[in-house]
């Protein structure tokens, strides 16, 4: 089974420290097949780069995996020249979900909803059988949020249907 979903995610800061942002993301504006959805809000807790730690969800950790591939993982301070970093994830508990690799790579400018905007591809992968897969771009603005994204998404958990899917999902980000 697949999908093809739009939305527009709209993020709220509510507090930031040096460990990270807590926020409220909210899913809105949601077509799936054709058919307009309800949203929903996520009160969310990010690290330093931009990484989800915790998704505040009655679907427990899957609830959390279902919003990882939304959160574009921003480079280290040290990038430097470079057009590539990467990001592992290392769950401190086992609620925390599986552990996952991500590569980033810049790979032009373009346009993004009437901007100019940096191209970044990315490619996810949780370990272990039947991890969840993410392959897209995202186009992040100069003042570094997000403006759009398309990504492909194997094993996509979706805990209200109870299964994973293959989801090609396509949006855009509000603050």
């Amino acid at each position: 089974m697949g999908l093809e979903v739009y939305v527009t995610h709209r993020f709220q800061l509510s507090a930031k420290s040096e460990n990270g942002i807590q926020a409220l993301w909210r899913w809105a504006d949601i077509e799936m097949e054709g058919q307009i959805q309800e949203g929903w809000d996520v009160p969310v807790t990010l690290g330093k780069r931009g990484e989800l730690l915790a998704a505040e969800s009655e679907f427990g950790p899957d609830g959390r995996r279902m919003n990882v591939p939304f959160f574009f993982i921003y480079p280290p301070d040290d990038l430097g020249d470079k057009k590539e970093w990467t990001f592992e994830f290392k769950p401190e508990k086992s609620t925390d979900g599986p552990a996952f690799s991500a590569t980033y790579k810049i790979v032009g400018s373009e346009a993004a909803i009437g901007e100019d905007a940096t191209k970044v591809n990315v490619e996810l992968k949780e370990e272990g059988s039947g991890g969840m897969v993410v392959k897209g771009v995202y186009w992040v603005g100069k003042d570094g949020w997000v403006r759009k994204f398309d990504l492909s998404v194997e094993n996509w958990p979706v805990p209200q249907m109870g299964q994973s899917i293959f989801v090609k999902i396509r949006g855009s980000l509000k603050t």
